[in-house]
């Protein structure tokens, strides 16, 4: 075998990993405003200012004059996995800084118009002593070695939001997306020299833009104490490029695309005692099935894809809101999932654990005036799933999965 197409196996088999590490990192579907976090992300149907914006453009309508909403959110998460099948478990700890920022003005008494800027997902994490061995042998450990990624993304544009007669908003977003990830890992692949199996150090650097993004969404207030809100999100791809280093000694331009789900969302909030307890009920559906493969494409000439398949899921997120005192609102709430990871092709490098998500909020803050207003909240995520062995010869890495974490959040509004 050439030098050169040791060259490409190796990338390649490098991105057979590296490849699955974000495919649906870019999906975090709690991290809103700490208001509605602190709700377990429900309140799309109620939702109102500048972070509305990453929600249901159309809540920027229910503003008066001006808003500026902020959320700073810290996630930490704790991930479980088979790095060489069952009893070869490694665990890693990520941590990362995201959140948000939108302005809302009104233009006219009918017309606002808004910004934003949304980190819904980024941060990095390593996996120590991962364990490279041939799993067809016993997962006999030939070699430990660390692996280590991180993540950028980041979403902006421009939005609009209009009053309709009879207690009817829309809104709609036009969203920019900004894509950067980092990996360093050893592979196994066959000796540029020898022809055996050997270890490469390998470092991947990837960034790109995507430019097709939109999010519409809808409010209907048909009585005072019933809210209803609907939103779409389209699908966006997002072409990356950059450089593979092995060894230190080669360098191969890499090219992949990113690709970021739609979602069809819809919510009701109903005020049981108006101003003072609310409940919502939100659904939200994921076409993660569009996560077949992912193909990634090296020296410009060599083109491989490997399979994901991903499936489609279904959020439900249920949340309360009490106010204990006129300045002191209490938020609580509760969500689920039914799981986006295929087990047949899920592994170290796959996002979380195959299993059913569930999540829990809490929150609280303080009304300074009608101006100023503060929000904080916490959330915990619970994520657990066993590969089995039948598996092995789709892709995956039999064993045992889990993913548990909790983030916290602070938000800032002022509205004037």
């Amino acid at each position: 075998m050439s030098a050169l197409l040791r060259i490409l196996l190796l990338v390649l088999i490098v991105f057979l990993a590296v490849t699955g590490a974000y495919p649906n990192a870019f999906d975090i579907s709690t991290d809103y405003s700490a208001e509605m976090n602190g709700m377990a992300g429900a309140g799309m149907a109620h939702c109102d200012g500048g972070m509305a914006i990453a929600v249901n453009p159309a809540g920027m309508a229910g503003i008066k004059k001006y808003n500026f909403s902020m959320t700073l959110t810290n996630m930490v998460v704790s991930l479980e996995a088979p790095a060489n099948g069952p009893g070869t478990g490694v665990s890693s700890t990520s941590y990362a800084p995201i959140g948000g920022a939108g302005t809302a003005y009104r233009v006219h008494d009918n017309i606002t118009i808004g910004i934003f800027l949304f980190a819904p997902s980024g941060g990095g994490s390593i996996i120590k002593n991962v364990d490279f061995g041939y799993p067809m042998q016993g997962y006999r450990n030939v070699y430990r070695r660390n692996f280590s990624g991180r993540l950028a993304f980041i979403e902006f544009g421009p939005a609009v939001a209009i009053n309709l007669p009879h207690g009817i908003t829309i809104g709609a977003v036009y969203r920019i997306n900004f894509v950067e990830n980092w990996a360093n890992l050893w592979a196994l692949s066959p000796g540029f020299i020898s022809g055996r199996m050997e270890a490469h150090y390998t470092k991947v650097h990837l960034s790109g833009y995507g430019f097709d993004g939109v999010r519409v969404g809808a409010q209907f207030n048909p009585v005072k104490q019933l809210h209803v809100g609907v939103a779409y999100r389209n699908p966006v791809r997002i072409y990356t490029s950059g450089k593979t280093r092995i060894d230190s000694a080669y360098s191969v331009k890499t090219e992949k695309i990113e690709r970021y789900a739609e979602r069809y969302s819809a919510g009701i909030t109903y005020e049981f005692v108006p101003g003072i307890f609310l409940a919502s009920l939100d659904y939200e559906f994921c076409g993660y099935s569009r996560y077949r493969y992912n193909t990634v494409k090296t020296m410009g000439l060599v083109t491989i894809s490997t399979p994901l398949k991903r499936r489609d899921t279904h959020w439900a997120r249920l949340g309360f809101e009490v106010m204990a005192d006129p300045r002191v609102p209490v938020r609580f709430g509760v969500g689920a999932m039914s799981g986006s990871s295929n087990k047949k092709y899920h592994n170290i490098t796959s996002v979380g654990a195959p299993g059913y998500p569930f999540f829990l909020g809490l929150g609280s803050g303080y009304r300074f005036d009608e101006a100023w207003e503060l929000n904080l909240s916490v959330n915990f995520l619970y994520n657990t799933g066993r590969v089995p062995m039948k598996y092995f010869f789709y892709g995956a890495m039999p064993g045992y999965y889990s993913s548990l974490g909790y983030f916290t959040s602070i938000e800032l509004i002022c509205n004037l």
